[in-house]
C-alpha cells in the first residue's frame, strides 16, 4: 500500500508540474458546459414552439372572433355565448403571448451565455494542450542534450583511456627494447673481454694463434656494431609506437631479432 501511494503521489506530482491535471480539470470542465449548453438550447427551442404555439392560437381566436362580429345583427343564444368564450380565451392568450416571449428571451439570454461559457472553455483546453505540447518538446528536447552529452564524455573518455593505454604500451615496449639492447651490447663486451684477456695470455710467437685471434677481433667488432644498430632500431621503433603506428612494432622487432641472431652465429663461428 505503502508503494502504491507513493507511486500515486510520484504520479500526481509529475502531472502537476506538466500540466496534465490542468488539461483533465478542462476536459471536465469542457463536458459540464456542453451539457448544460445542450440543456439550454433545448430549453430555447421549447419556449420558440410555446411562444408559436400561443400566438397561433391567439391569431385563430382573433379570426373567429372578427368572424362572429361580421354576423353580429344575426346573433342566436350559441354565438353569444362563442363570443364570450372566445374573448376570454383571447385575454389568456393575450397574457400566455407575454409569458412565452418572457421565457422565451430569458432561454435565449442563458443559451448565448452558455455558448460564451463552452466556448472560452474550448480556449482555455486548447492553451492548456498547446503548452504541455511546449514542455514536453522543451523536455525532449533537453533529454536529448544530456544524452549527446553523455555520449560525448564517454567518447571522449574511451579516447583518452586508449591514447593513455597506447602510451604506456609504447613506453613498455621502448624500454623492454632498449632494454634488449643494453644487454646484447653489454654481453658482447663482456665476450670481446674474456677474448681479449685469453689472446693476452697466449705467447707472442705462436703464430698459428694470430690469425684466428685477428678474425675474432673482427667478429667482434662486427658484432659491437650490429648490436649497436639493433638499438637505434629499436628506439627508433618504440619512437614510431608513441605515434600509433602500430606497423612499425614488426620491424623494429625483426631488428632487434636480426641482431640477437647475428650475435648467436657469431658466438658459433668462433
Amino acid at each position: 500500500m505503502s508503494i502504491r501511494r507513493s507511486a500515486e503521489r510520484l504520479w500526481l506530482s509529475a502531472a502537476q508540474a506538466s500540466g496534465i491535471l490542468e488539461i483533465e480539470a478542462s476536459k471536465k470542465a469542457v463536458a459540464a458546459l456542453e451539457t448544460a449548453l445542450e440543456a439550454a438550447t433545448n430549453r430555447r427551442a421549447a419556449a420558440l414552439a410555446s411562444h408559436d404555439e400561443v400566438v397561433s392560437q391567439h391569431a385563430s381566436t382573433q379570426q373567429q372572433l372578427t368572424s362572429l362580429m361580421q354576423r353580429r345583427e344575426s346573433w342566436d343564444s350559441v354565438d353569444v355565448t362563442r363570443f364570450t368564450e372566445l374573448t376570454a380565451k383571447e385575454h389568456a392568450l393575450k397574457g400566455g403571448i407575454s409569458a412565452a416571449l418572457h421565457e422565451r428571451s430569458e432561454a435565449e439570454v442563458e443559451a448565448e451565455r452558455a455558448q460564451r461559457s463552452y466556448l472560452r472553455a474550448m480556449q482555455d483546453k486548447y492553451a492548456a494542450e498547446i503548452l504541455l505540447g511546449e514542455k514536453n518538446k522543451l523536455l525532449s528536447t533537453g533529454v536529448w542534450l544530456a544524452l549527446l552529452a553523455c555520449n560525448t564524455t564517454i567518447f571522449v573518455g574511451t579516447q583518452v583511456l586508449l591514447q593513455r593505454r597506447e602510451a604506456h604500451r609504447a613506453d613498455f615496449l621502448r624500454e623492454a627494447a632498449t632494454s634488449a639492447a643494453v644487454a646484447a651490447v653489454a654481453a658482447e663486451r663482456e665476450r670481446l673481454f674474456r677474448q681479449g684477456f685469453r689472446a693476452a695470455s697466449v705467447r707472442p710467437d705462436d703464430s698459428r694463434g694470430e690469425a684466428p685471434q685477428g678474425r675474432r677481433a673482427a667478429g667482434g667488432s662486427a658484432a659491437v656494431a650490429d648490436a649497436e644498430a639493433a638499438a637505434e632500431a629499436a628506439e627508433e621503433a618504440a619512437a614510431d609506437e608513441e605515434f600509433g603506428r602500430g606497423r612499425d612494432e614488426g620491424r623494429a622487432s625483426g631488428v632487434v631479432g636480426s641482431g640477437a641472431v647475428g650475435l648467436c652465429t657469431e658466438g658459433d663461428a668462433e
